[in-house]
Order: structure tokens, then sequence, then C-alpha cells
């Protein structure tokens, strides 16, 4: 089971819950020093960082937990889905190549948070036509 840590959003709210029946462990934290406090001691398949917070300085410790995950040799492949961003943030965050969706506050719900998650933890692989074929002996 892949576990997905959440900052920013309620341990038993929508997208935790959604993501519980989508077969995901979820590891909830508030905010980001309590996040990275966890992840000393654990290892997290993803992220879900809520960076849209009301109070800005919520939003922004959403984002300087990016930042330091960026920084990090320990955390740098592990994908992060990033919810309630504002369009600034949209603009801004989506260039960013370890952020695998970055989902507008604008879209309420946890489908596309879960969905997000699924192509993050299991991409889709293509098998060439010639590896699937055996080879025919002449």
């Amino acid at each position: 089971m892949k576990t997905i840590m959440l900052v920013g959003h309620p341990p038993r709210g929508q997208v935790a819950d959604g993501l519980s029946r989508a077969g995901f462990f979820t590891m909830p934290a508030s905010d980001a020093e309590i996040a990275l406090a966890i992840l000393n001691a654990v290892r997290a398949d993803g992220f879900v960082i809520d960076v849209g917070n009301t109070a800005a300085a919520a939003a922004a410790s959403g984002e300087r937990l990016i930042e330091q995950l960026d920084g990090s040799e320990r955390w740098r492949d592990v994908p992060i889905v990033v919810t309630g961003a504002d369009p600034a943030q949209c603009a801004r965050l989506s260039n960013r190549g370890r952020i695998v969706k970055v989902i507008p506050a604008c879209e309420r719900g946890s489908e596309a948070v879960v969905d997000a998650v699924r192509r993050a933890m299991h991409p889709p692989t293509t098998t060439r036509l010639r590896d699937a074929v055996p080879e025919r002996s002449a």
C-alpha cells in the first residue's frame, strides 16, 4: 500500500477519505514543520500539499515544504500533487518537474486529487510490440 503525506488537509476530509477508498494510506500533517518532523522518521511515496489555505502563513508553509523537498536528495524523486492553488500559484508551480499536478482552488472534491495520485503512483507502462511477440526461429 502506497503512503501519501497530506499537508494542510484535514485527516478525515474529502481528500483523505477519497485516497483511502482508492487504496492509499494517508499520513496527515497540519503544516510544513510537522511534515518535516514526521519525514525524518517515515518514508512517504507521494505528497498532497495544500497551498491554498486561507491563512497566508499556511499557504506559504505548503510552498516552503515544496522548496525543502526539492532541496533534499532523499525526497527529490517523490511526486507531489498540489491543491488549492490560486492562478499565480498554478502558473508558478506547474513548471516544476516533480509536481505531477497542480489542482486549482476552484476544483472542489477529491476526485481530481485521487486521479492525480493514482497516475503518479501507477504510471502507464508501454510494451514495445517487438518485446511482446516471441521470436520465430527459421
